[in-house]
């Protein structure tokens, strides 16, 4: 049974640390993105199933790189695959569309990435 998407959001915030949580900003996928490989910029991830994709911006604040990561929902069974990573997905040209999800109350709305 697919998660419904209201759903989606809350766990992926679910899964953010506590270190995250207060100085983050978070993206997520619109659609569900394929199994198989998918390419961030210089980051080459295995996804194992059909997944929502989460990008965590742990600070957006910094210039790049820094520290961030990918959390892969399985859409069917909620199950997670976290990957560090150190640029932003915005530039890879994998056809992925973006909303913001969250913003930590620490970061000014001008760090939030326009995204379409």
């Amino acid at each position: 049974m697919t998660i419904p998407r209201e759903e989606i959001g809350k766990i992926i915030l679910s899964n953010l640390t506590p270190d995250e949580l207060p100085n983050c900003v978070v993206y997520i996928s619109r659609s569900f993105v394929p199994a198989g490989q998918i390419e961030f910029p210089r980051l080459r991830i295995d996804v194992p199933w059909q997944s929502y994709v989460a990008f965590i911006d742990r600070e957006p604040m910094a210039n790049w790189s820094h520290s961030c990561r990918y959390i892969f929902l399985n859409r069917e069974s909620a199950e997670i695959k976290s990957v560090g990573a150190e640029f932003p997905p915005f530039q890879a040209g994998n056809g992925i569309k973006w909303e913001l999800l969250y913003k930590a109350p620490s970061v000014s709305s001008e760090f939030v990435m326009k995204v379409d």
